[in-house]
């Protein structure tokens, strides 16, 4: 580490100029017409935020240069969490450490952290100043200070970086209302409803429920603003080049503070045009590329992170290299596909949404989670429904209806907003553990279905943690946190059911999980169990790659991984009753040999076949000699 020290960083900072300032500069013209001003602000806003960046993070930036791989190793486990919510605070947040490294988490996303505006702030992502932290949480340098204390000790940190909007009280918004020109034009902002009702007409809304009109008459400047998500958050005018370079500077700023990764938030929607739906639109691309080539000119040993749901096609889209585009992507297609089997008992979608993702290059990674902090959008992807010969709203409706606990056979408890015509989706609340039933099985004192909920919450990270890609668990899930009804009281979150799977943590609740015979012991040694096997074995590594097995039994996901070295056979079974996978059906696939369960170290025939008692998986590990 110390032979570090003395590097010349400066020479590798000219050298990724070099490499990459004629793309940027194509690309930029391209958007912004051949504005060298504008450009040249935007090098001198590069060019200050090397200076400024800490020799450490300059260090580190060299040496994750020489590892590319760091950022999808199989060691890469991760948790979201909101600081207020899981601590309280950012000095407090360090007494909880101990709690995270006992599961086995070393990547931390931290949900909105920067300053947001009071009452309704859509979970923090209505940002007043990208440059304070939240004062609820603390300042900035205490940010900073949490960082350097989790770098110490080999945690990666990600933190979101909100693209598309700010809140109506930020700066820029204050001065465009005051009148300034300059500041209006960060915006989109419009003397009359003609163009607003233009883009009404194909603009999806994204809240139907809480708004018919992607637009917000200001009562100050009496102009119309954009604002498609709530009526608080002011859309950007990235078609404004002092807009880009205000947010690259921004952007610049965040790294400079320690962080590892940047979530970019509603990427797919910050560049809109009249005549289409403004969703993944080629010059989104354009500003993400931007973005990241000039995060690598300045911070290379860092990664961008994007969520975008929808199809696979559309999500692949955004992945890119080092010097362009994203590295990770959530993996939004498993994650519905996996709530679809579970109420199903059936498979056959989820198998063949996993076969339609295409294979990453390597250094690039999916985000396999079971939940997040959005609710479940029930969005399918049309050619597999096709496929199916599936109707697609009553297919979605059945969806609904099961994980609200109304359809026959349903174990779940949570909250739905139907299928919406304008919206094009439906969406569903509740924590995993609501969800796979546990909330029903306190309900009803059965110990029995609470069993079962914890091995069907274990069923899903189980695939989360060894399919290709990083897993990311959403704080709570790792003990079984339930449903928390309680949002509906407070005035500033009754509209927003997302506040339902977004419980307060419950560290009583986190103390029973050392109690024997706990769901909180079950889940959370079950979580661990399955870190840690992941970590023993290269073979989960993210650049190695899955492949779907058929077993002729719907009920049942298998998947292999081989690294040359190592091979891993998954077997889940997605129902409620005993599912079998005979010997034949494996050695077809090529498993006819001895494997061992790297869960609990039984070594199994295959050519006698596989016996699953219900919601069970099993990863069975061979060496290769």
């Amino acid at each position: 580490m110390d032979d570090w020290k003395e590097v010349n960083t400066l020479a590798p900072y000219r050298n990724r100029m070099e490499d990459n300032l004629d793309a940027l500069r194509k690309t930029y013209f391209s958007l912004y017409g051949e504005r060298s001003s504008d450009f040249e602000d935007l090098l001198k806003t590069i060019h200050l935020a090397f200076d400024n960046r800490k020799q450490e993070l300059k260090m580190q930036d060299l040496r994750r240069l020489q590892d590319a791989g760091w950022s999808v190793s199989e060691q890469v486990v991760g948790m979201s969490l909101y600081v207020d919510l899981f601590a309280g605070g950012l000095n407090s947040f360090k007494e909880k450490l101990p709690y995270l490294q006992e599961l086995g988490i070393n990547f931390i996303h931290f949900m909105p952290v920067l300053k947001t505006r009071e009452g309704k702030n859509d979970g923090g992502f209505a940002v007043s100043s990208f440059t304070e932290i939240n004062p609820q949480l603390g300042t900035m340098d205490e940010f900073e200070q949490l960082q350097d204390v989790l770098r110490e000790q080999g945690i990666h940190t990600c933190i979101d970086f909100v693209l598309n909007h700010t809140a109506d009280d930020h700066e820029w918004a204050i001065k465009a209302r005051q009148g300034d020109p300059y500041y209006q034009n960060l915006y989109m902002m419009y003397d009359t409803r003609e163009i607003p009702d233009l883009y009404d007409q194909t603009l999806p809304f994204i809240f139907p429920e809480a708004s018919q009109s992607n637009f917000v008459v200001d009562p100050e400047t009496g102009k119309w603003v954009c604002s498609i998500f709530y009526d608080y958050q002011w859309d950007l005018n990235y078609k404004n080049p002092a807009l880009f370079n205000k947010m690259a500077e921004t952007m610049l700023y965040l790294l400079n503070r320690g962080v590892d990764v940047l979530r970019l938030d509603a990427i797919p929607h910050i560049w809109k045009e009249l005549g289409t739906n403004g969703f993944n639109l080629p010059q989104v691309h354009d500003i993400v590329g931007m973005l990241r080539r000039i995060a690598y000119m300045v911070a290379p040993g860092t990664v961008f992170k994007g969520e975008t749901i929808g199809e696979s096609r559309d999500i692949v889209t955004y992945f890119g290299d080092q010097q362009n585009g994203l590295q990770y992507m959530y993996n939004f297609p498993m994650m519905a596909g996996l709530w679809n089997a579970l109420a199903m008992s059936d498979t056959t979608y989820l198998r063949l949404c996993l076969e339609a993702l295409p294979k990453l290059e390597a250094g690039n990674a999916w985000i396999n989670y079971v939940r997040c902090h959005d609710d479940i959008a029930w969005l399918f992807e049309e050619e597999l429904l096709q496929r199916l010969a599936i109707d697609k709203v009553p297919f979605v409706g059945m969806h609904t209806d099961f994980y609200v606990g109304q359809a026959s056979g349903s174990f779940a408890r949570g909250e739905a907003k139907p299928f919406s015509e304008k919206a094009k989706e439906a969406k569903t609340s509740g924590t995993a553990a609501s969800l796979c039933g546990l909330e029903k099985a306190v309900e009803c004192k059965d110990a029995e279905q609470a069993e079962t909920a914890c091995k069907r919450m274990l069923l899903l990270y189980s695939i989360a943690l060894s399919y290709e890609g990083i897993p990311m668990i959403y704080s709570g899930d790792e003990i079984g946190m339930l449903n928390d009804y309680s949002y509906a009281s407070n005035p500033d979150m009754a509209d927003d059911s997302r506040w339902l799977h977004r419980p307060k943590m419950d560290w009583t609740k986190a103390l029973r999980r050392k109690e024997d015979g706990t769901p909180e012991q079950m889940i959370f040694k079950g979580l661990q169990r399955l870190i840690s096997v992941r970590r023993q074995h290269a073979v989960f590594h993210s650049d190695v790659h899955a492949a779907l097995l058929d077993v002729h039994n719907k009920a049942v996901l298998a998947y292999c991984k081989t690294n040359g070295k190592e091979r891993l056979l998954v077997l889940c079974n997605f129902s409620s009753g005993v599912q079998a996978v005979s010997g034949g059906v494996l050695e077809e696939q090529g498993f006819g040999g001895v494997m061992r369960d790297a869960m609990e170290g039984e070594r199994y025939q295959l050519n006698e076949g596989i016996s699953l008692q219900p919601y069970e998986f099993r990863w069975l590990h061979e060496t290769i000699t």
